[in-house]
């Protein structure tokens, strides 16, 4: 998919790729699930910035940081849910944008992962404390 990505009076467009992606013929967006972005090292804000007591530019927005790109998307409430817009590239994009891999860098994964399960279990308590080994 195809960010436009507008900073003051700079634009880049930027090509961002997502592995093992479900695609949905008729549907106008993209899902992309939190915690599978945070699982390939980038931060997820999500919070809407009217909900906080202290906003900054990096509230409500995703920062994906590689070798290859900085780019900071900021995010958009449609109800209650958050997006931001994307679109088909153009073949010349394609050859010619900077592209950034949103998602973990591995042929699969599974999102009913034990390991997932059992890293969070390693780090708490029954309480949801944090466990002091």
């Amino acid at each position: 998919m195809a960010y436009d990505s507008i900073i003051g009076d700079e634009s880049e467009t930027f090509i961002l790729i997502a592995r093992n992606a479900l695609v949905v013929p008729g549907m106008s967006h993209n899902l992309s699930p939190r915690f599978i972005l945070r699982q390939a090292g980038y931060i997820v804000n999500e919070r809407p910035k009217f909900q906080q007591s202290d906003t900054s530019i990096t509230d409500h927005s995703i920062l994906l940081s590689d070798e290859e790109a900085n780019v900071h998307i900021p995010l958009q409430l449609n109800g209650i849910f958050s997006f931001f817009h994307t679109r088909s590239p153009t073949t010349d994009e394609l050859h010619g944008c900077r592209k950034v891999l949103i998602t973990p860098d591995s042929a699969s994964w599974s999102p009913y992962c034990p390991s997932f399960e059992l890293n969070e279990q390693s780090m708490t308590t029954s309480q949801g404390d944090i466990s002091h080994h």
